[in-house]
């Protein structure tokens, strides 16, 4: 069950970053790559970032790139 719902926009970050961690196998997208691929700024795409992972959708690991992580209980 999910506890925390998303925002449409919200939602369409959180697909391209579990759709490209599936693709790339395993490898995370960058802000920069998040941007180009929901059409918007770095900055939009680091504040949308941060949003999922306040709300326990995605994990990340502080000063470091591409460390991603989808929450498994958030996506079941």
């Amino acid at each position: 069950m999910i506890k925390n719902s998303l925002t449409y926009r919200q939602k369409e970050a959180f697909d391209f970053v579990s759709n490209f961690i599936d693709t790339t196998g395993g490898v995370a997208p960058t802000c920069q790559e998040i941007a180009q691929g929901l059409k918007t700024t770095a900055s939009n795409a680091q504040r949308l970032t941060e949003e999922l992972v306040a709300r326990g959708w995605i994990n990340k690991k502080p000063k470091a790139q591409r460390t991603l992580s989808i929450n498994v209980d958030q996506s079941s």
